[in-house]
């Protein structure tokens, strides 16, 4: 057993009083470890994944179980009210989108990772011959190394979940409805086509969130808090321009596509068309005030099949349509998950 023993001289005392307090006084002024940032893809986790499905209680006992970790995790003091810019909200608007109608029929799946969804037609689509190809001879791409491996690691993500796909073409054929024939030309109604028809679209949707001007808009977002998110989000439906949400929570992350904006006081309801519940609207309620927003994904028999908060910046954000353009850039050089 350790014992502590008194000093004997008077100056012996002082020393070892000054010791304790500036451990104290250290102790104090330490900060403490904070939880990592979330992954910058939103579509590496369907909920219901096709090829392996599971049941809707697996599911939600999944969305709420709590992850192991060893950091301490420190909640942010939240901001200041911004009473301008939340009665600058309107208290109700909508962009028409119906999920039953202008959403997809079937519901977001997984795949098996040789599966090639992603392929050089579809960089070269987004980013053109010179950075994707080595060569090209008789109009044929001869891809560059570079270009193999990025697709060999973006189909390996895109097997995990097609969400981000999903909700950027649902979004992209409800307001320009004629270029579905893009798509398929044996239909005009996007709840008519099937996953095979609309496979090699959905992906390509998918893959636009690897363009710089989509990354940055992303990252920029991402550093507004929830009530600005809102703001902006209400904005788009009012123009009609459209756009993505992306939600971050304990690691994953899952798009979903906004449809209309109801606000009450402090208290906000994203309503949204969320691919993995078809014919389905799902609501993202989001606290004014505090900033702080909730997800609860429930289910056609009644089951919360994912159940996701956050508060402050961070957890959310918003990629426009006019930043997944195709765009020209000198290399492929992208920083993957």
């Amino acid at each position: 057993m350790l014992t502590f023993r008194r000093p004997k001289t008077y100056r012996a005392r002082i020393a070892v009083a000054l010791g304790l307090c500036a451990s104290v006084c250290l102790t104090f002024a330490l900060p403490s470890f904070v939880s990592a940032e979330p992954a910058d893809f939103r579509s590496t986790w369907p909920v219901i994944p096709a090829a392996h499905p599971k049941s809707a209680a697996q599911s939600a006992k999944t969305a709420t179980s709590k992850p192991k970790s060893s950091r301490i995790s420190v909640a942010r003091a939240p901001n200041r009210i911004d009473l301008k810019l939340i009665e600058s909200i309107p208290h109700e608007v909508s962009s028409g989108f119906t999920p039953a109608v202008n959403g997809f029929s079937f519901s977001n799946w997984a795949s098996e990772t040789t599966q090639s969804i992603i392929t050089v037609d579809t960089l070269v689509r987004l980013f053109g011959t010179t950075p994707t190809c080595a060569s090209v001879v008789e109009g044929i791409c001869n891809p560059a190394e570079k270009t193999t491996l990025l697709i060999t690691r973006l189909n390996e993500i895109l097997a995990e979940g097609r969400c981000e796909g999903m909700v950027a073409l649902a979004d992209e054929l409800f307001r320009h409805p004629t270029s579905i024939s893009s798509v398929s030309t044996e239909t005009s109604n996007i709840a008519s086509l099937s996953a095979d028809q609309a496979s090699s679209e959905i992906g390509y949707w998918w893959a636009t969130q690897i363009t710089p001007d989509a990354a940055r808009a992303a990252q920029t977002s991402r550093k507004m808090t929830p009530t600005r998110i809102v703001k902006t989000i209400s904005e788009r439906i009012r123009n009609r321009s459209g756009g993505t949400l992306g939600l971050y929570y304990q690691g994953k992350g899952h798009a979903v596509l906004p449809i209309s904006v109801k606000r009450s006081g402090f208290q906000a309801q994203i309503s949204v068309y969320d691919s993995n519940i078809p014919n389905t609207i799902q609501f993202v309620d989001v606290n004014l005030r505090t900033n702080t927003w909730r997800y609860r994904a429930i289910d056609t028999n009644g089951l919360v099949v994912l159940n996701w908060r956050g508060g402050n910046s961070g957890g959310l954000d918003f990629i426009a349509p006019s930043t997944r353009r195709s765009q020209q850039v000198k290399t492929l050089s992208f920083a993957m998950p």
